[in-house]
């Protein structure tokens, strides 16, 4: 497949945001995969832009997490990762442990060494 120049900024409602390209884009990889969009692009396919800038972690990025469970009537603690996860990987993870009245689910953060 050959390579192509990049989409530029065309001054309609598919340009992306200014100094943006479709790399910033939450959208980036369904649309270079699917549509044959280069991370490079300055315009999108859509009218208007879908753009959607991609999350970017805290200010706290550094920070790092265990996923516990606590059981209420002994205090034992159960470590439910292997490894430290951000933030945002623990909350999700401990959406997906069942609830029940006997033990609590929380976030541990582990000390920087």
């Amino acid at each position: 497949m050959d390579e192509r120049s990049p989409l530029p900024r065309t001054g309609d409602d598919m340009d992306l945001p200014e100094g943006k390209t479709c790399a910033d884009c939450a959208h980036c990889r369904r649309c270079t995969t699917m549509f044959g969009h280069i991370p490079a692009d300055q315009s999108c396919d859509w009218s208007p832009s879908r753009f959607t800038p991609k999350r970017v972690e805290q200010s706290d990025s550094d920070r790092r997490y265990h996923v516990i469970v606590v059981r209420d009537s002994t205090g034992e603690k159960t470590y439910m990762t292997r490894t430290p996860v951000t933030h945002h990987e623990g909350c999700v993870l401990l959406s997906k442990i069942t609830d029940y009245p006997w033990r609590r689910k929380l976030l541990e953060e582990v000390a920087n060494d």
